[in-house]
């Protein structure tokens, strides 16, 4: 069963990714207070710094040259 639901994952980050985003604003939204804009500028640069080592590194986890990589 678990086989076949393998193919629900896209479906799944489709909808996860805006849904967390919201969620995570909402979160900054209420504690942040005067640390809001400080904190996201920090998930921007995360996000950021996650999409560089993807694209440059072939060593990291979730590069799609990673398979070329020996």
């Amino acid at each position: 069963m678990a086989f076949k639901a393998v193919r629900a994952i896209t479906m799944f980050g489709f909808f996860f990714i805006p849904i967390a985003a919201e969620c995570g604003e909402e979160i900054i939204a209420l504690y942040g207070g005067k640390w809001a804009g400080a904190f996201r500028r920090l998930m921007t640069f995360v996000a950021a710094g996650v999409v560089v080592l993807a694209a440059a590194v072939p060593y990291f986890y979730l590069s799609p040259m990673r398979k070329y990589a020996s």
